[in-house]
């Protein structure tokens, strides 16, 4: 782990110094402090919905995120957004996620997104649900619509519900969003919907964190996902 950090500060800061001005290096020149406790941390819980798992081959289709803290969510400080595809999409790629053609089409560019969202991201750390689609998929945004790629720390609900049940054997479904949620006695909530999943996420932090209060003063760099 603290390999990591340090190897993550060498890459911030060689890359903030190869930036030219933009949206990229404001992100990274903004990041938070990794020493500071989770509890005075800026987060903001964010979701993707892709056609696939692979980020080199799979599209974007919609982002979701929504501010919160150590103790509370704020679904009015919420957003989502659709992204319009580069090309047509068969049908199975899109109606899991209650989608249609004629909505994706009337979303924005992907570029577009990327704009908005790391205006959001900036100053904050992101909350997600299994780090590496999120990871993936942001990191190869980056590069399409910057140039320049950027594995972002995240900090990763499944990683840390892992962490606190690693005790017990459980099987691989039950750290699924859903399957998390209803073990910490929180509501169903609407699935494949990227602004519902990442208030879903967040509200699971939350009660991880109600489970494990002693994270809430340890260093935030110690419970991110490199």
């Amino acid at each position: 782990m603290m390999l990591q950090r340090w190897l993550f500060r060498w890459q911030h800061q060689r890359r903030l110094k190869q930036l030219s001005d933009g949206p990229l290096k404001t992100l990274l020149a903004q990041i938070p402090p990794l020493d500071a406790p989770l509890a005075v941390s800026p987060l903001i819980a964010l979701d993707f919905e892709t056609t696939g798992l692979n980020p080199q081959q799979d599209y974007l289709l919609s982002i979701g995120w929504v501010y919160l803290d150590a103790h509370h969510v704020y679904p009015g400080r919420s957003q989502h957004l659709l992204i319009r595809p580069p090309k047509n999409l068969p049908d199975h790629s899109i109606h899991i996620h209650g989608l249609t053609h004629h909505q994706l089409q009337r979303g924005c560019t992907l570029c577009e997104a990327l704009d908005a969202l790391v205006e959001a991201l900036s100053g904050y750390w992101p909350v997600v649900h299994f780090a590496p689609i999120e990871q993936g998929f942001l990191n190869q945004a980056l590069k399409h619509c910057y140039h320049h790629g950027f594995n972002l720390p995240m900090l990763d609900t499944l990683t840390l519900a892992r962490r606190l049940l690693r005790h017990k054997a459980h099987p691989p479904q039950a750290f699924r969003l859903g399957a998390l949620r209803q073990r910490f006695h929180l509501p169903p909530h609407p699935i494949h919907h990227a602004r519902e999943d990442a208030i879903a996420t967040a509200e699971l932090l939350l009660a991880l964190l109600a489970t494990e209060p002693t994270w809430r003063q340890r260093p935030i760099g110690e419970l991110l996902t490199y």
